[in-house]
């Protein structure tokens, strides 16, 4: 079964409500400034194709992946590093 990218972010919207729903009642944390995305992952170049509902969708080269985690694996990165970089792929 073949899902639109539209699709997906339905679903997970669909998701995150349900899970939101489950764990309000036990957790009481808030996220200010969560940054969601959809990776489609290709041997083409890395590039965003849209946004819906603040969800980015993108399509990342395998290259960039690959070129990325052999800097993480030979550099010193600190967390936020590494959030911002996969970020920005």
């Amino acid at each position: 079964m073949l899902l639109s990218v539209g699709g997906v972010c339905h679903i997970l919207c669909f998701v995150t409500k349900l899970l939101v729903r489950y764990l309000s009642d036990n957790i009481k944390e808030e996220f200010y400034h969560h940054h969601k995305q959809i990776w489609i992952i290709t041997k083409g170049i890395s590039r965003q194709i849209k946004v819906i509902n603040t969800v980015e969708v993108k399509e990342i080269g395998i290259a960039d992946i690959i070129f990325f985690y052999k800097d993480r694996l030979t550099g010193n990165m600190s967390h936020q590093t590494i959030e911002m970089r996969l970020q920005n792929l």
